[in-house]
């Protein structure tokens, strides 16, 4: 019966010391070294928590105390190696080396071909195939959407405003040449049943390649339409009328006729 006592008495101070001992268990755990370098590298990299490693240090040695605060640094112009300085401790500093996560594979950029311009050029400057060159840009550049990828596009047309070296002109940066100033003698040109027949005329008003403008026949002062071309002719056609109508006018044809050449297909 004695014996009974003595173990349930035992039993339940054994309980009795577990439950003291469990109470007095700090609740925080004692802060290493490691993971407060751990942790500071990741803050000041901006990196995931957990992808930063203490490396050639025992994880479970403890930081320790410092009653002004440990100031933490990165060592020896790297981010491989952290150091804690205790102001004012007589004792040594501590370093730690980090294994830091590999960089994410940098994703190709896409791009596009655009003509750039190789110098800056001024207001209504001709552009020509030295002031051009084509580059891969970044698509993300602004002007990506009206910008051109073949000098061809450009070359011959002049500049709607000043323009740097390096810009990407557009559309809308770029117009068609004067060909041809009013008041401008010029030679007006049409086909007929036997050939083509050409004239001088004088314009009306301004123009651009592929415009249409109104002339003047300087003798029988009859008004004609016509289309300017690339060489600075201009194709006939009498307002309300075909351009064959126009090569048959006899006034034309008699008053003030430079013929050209009877043979279709021959130039003016």
């Amino acid at each position: 019966m004695r014996l009974r006592y003595l173990k349930a008495v035992g039993l339940g101070l054994l309980c009795w010391c577990n439950s003291v001992l469990a109470t007095a268990a700090p609740t925080d755990a004692v802060p290493t070294l490691a993971a407060s370098a751990e942790r500071f590298a990741e803050s000041a990299l901006k990196l995931p928590a957990g992808s930063v490693t203490a490396v050639t240090i025992n994880n479970q040695l403890p930081l320790g105390a410092c009653a002004t605060g440990w100031q933490w640094t990165f060592a020896f112009s790297t981010r491989n190696t952290v150091k804690a300085h205790c102001p004012g401790a007589t004792g040594p500093d501590k370093f730690v080396s980090l294994r830091l996560p590999a960089p994410a594979e940098a994703k190709p950029q896409a791009t596009f071909s655009a003509v750039v311009l190789n110098r800056d050029l001024p207001y209504g400057h001709s552009l020509t195939a030295a002031d051009l060159s084509v580059k891969q840009l970044p698509a993300g550049m602004a002007n990506t959407a009206n910008s051109l990828g073949n000098p061809d596009d450009l070359v011959g047309k002049s500049l709607t405003r000043h323009m740097r070296a390096g810009d990407t002109p557009g559309r809308a940066d770029v117009q068609a040449m004067l060909v041809i100033r009013r008041n401008d003698s010029v030679t007006g040109w049409s086909y007929f049943s036997g050939g083509r027949v050409g004239t001088k005329l004088i314009a009306l008003q301004d123009g651009r390649a592929g415009q249409r403008i109104d002339l003047e026949n300087t003798l029988s002062k009859r008004k004609v339409r016509g289309e300017i071309q690339p060489d600075g002719t201009v194709r006939l056609g009498v307002l309300g009328t075909s351009s064959t109508q126009v090569a048959d006018d006899p006034k034309v044809r008699v008053a003030n006729v430079d013929l050209v050449g009877m043979e279709a297909g021959r130039t003016p």
